[in-house]
């Protein structure tokens, strides 16, 4: 888990592909069908992950910008609620001092400010645009490229610039962030789930978008709100362990309540019949035979990585070896740091890559 400010949180449809490098961006638009009919499919779909976050500040409309233009299927989103109810994109529940600086000019403090506690006009004083030198995960991303003064922009402002590019082609995933060990820090799970739904209705995106999340709960609601969303269950290396405690308060924390024990111990299983068509585990996690059996449920299997971890084989985002061994066990999309290494990696393969948008500036 990634432990931050005092809450820890737990750290689809095919696109025109081409082996030649950028495609003209006027193409055609393209209709996202249930994740579960891509299984198999030639190269697993790229997810430039909160934007391009290896290369330029993370969740910041300047990174979405890049990510475009080096190219993506799907365009990866955190986002949070504030206090009147604007969805916002962010990774964390409680302003991050290794990425925000207050209205003063200086990081903030840790612990100090709750989105959920603020109002979005409040938000906006505060720059996400910097990594904090003195912090240890600014030191995790050498080439980030700082954009200062940026904000924290909406969802709907980040769609709709996506959209105003890409017209219909582009796809979103959409990770919701909350914490339920500590419930106080974010809006219910509904409200969240609500929130969500709202912004990816009114903005004509809603089967285009996959929703993520580690809380099962937001998800479950979200498909009682709107079950035509895809949902993403996001799984961690030590998600196995806890959600066999013996002590069942600890194994259904993030889980919605809901014991794996009852689903044979099996977290495909699990995610199939609470109704989730997509498996989000951390590469480090997963196997190829977990990958067959999500496969063979009709699951697709989306990794994410974590370049500071230390059990991970490969922590820095800049080499090929995890995305090389992500791709050798069969899943079907990559969320990464550096879609540049990526589209690398898939090229020297021989693979397809998604269409690029050089016009996004």
């Amino acid at each position: 888990m990634i432990t931050t400010l005092g809450t820890t949180l737990p750290r689809h449809a095919p696109i025109t592909r081409s082996c030649s490098p950028a495609l003209d961006s006027r193409g055609p638009s393209v209709e996202a069908p249930d994740p579960a009919t891509q299984l198999g499919k030639t190269a697993p779909q790229l997810y430039a992950h909160r934007g391009a976050r290896g290369l330029i500040a993370e969740n910041t409309l300047e990174g979405y910008k890049l990510a475009l233009r080096m190219g993506a299927d799907f365009i990866d989103m955190d986002v949070v609620m504030t206090s009147d109810h604007e969805v916002v994109v962010g990774h964390d529940p409680v302003l991050n001092p290794a990425i925000a600086k207050g209205p003063d000019g200086k990081f903030v403090e840790p612990g100090r400010w709750v989105v959920g506690h603020m109002k979005f006009s409040e938000l906006g004083q505060f720059d996400v645009g910097s990594l904090n030198p003195e912090h240890a995960y600014g030191q995790v991303f050498p080439d980030q490229k700082p954009v200062p003064g940026a904000h924290m922009p909406t969802l709907r402002e980040v769609i709709r610039y996506a959209k105003s590019v890409t017209g219909d082609r582009m796809m979103y995933q959409v990770e919701v962030k909350n914490d339920p060990a500590r419930p106080e820090l974010t809006p219910s799970p509904r409200e969240l789930a609500a929130g969500v739904a709202r912004v990816l209705e009114e903005e004509g995106v809603a089967e285009r978008t996959e929703v993520q999340a580690f809380d099962f709960a937001v998800l479950q609601e979200l498909q009682k709100i709107n079950p035509r969303i895809p949902t993403q269950y996001l799984t961690e290396v030590a998600s196995f362990k806890q959600m066999t405690d013996p002590d069942p308060k600890v194994a259904t924390t993030w889980t919605g309540g809901k014991l794996l024990k009852d689903y044979g111990n099996s977290i495909p299983r699990m995610i199939k019949e609470l109704g989730g068509r997509v498996w989000g585990p951390q590469d480090t996690e997963v196997t190829a035979e977990q990958v067959k059996e999500a496969h063979a449920l009709g699951l697709k299997v989306v990794v994410w990585s974590w370049p500071d971890d230390p059990s991970h084989p490969v922590p820095a985002d800049t080499r090929t070896e995890g995305i090389e061994m992500a791709i050798d066990k069969g899943v079907d999309g990559l969320i990464h740091d550096r879609p540049d290494v990526v589209l690398d990696v898939f090229r020297k393969r021989g693979l397809p890559t998604p269409q690029a948008y050089p016009d996004a500036a």
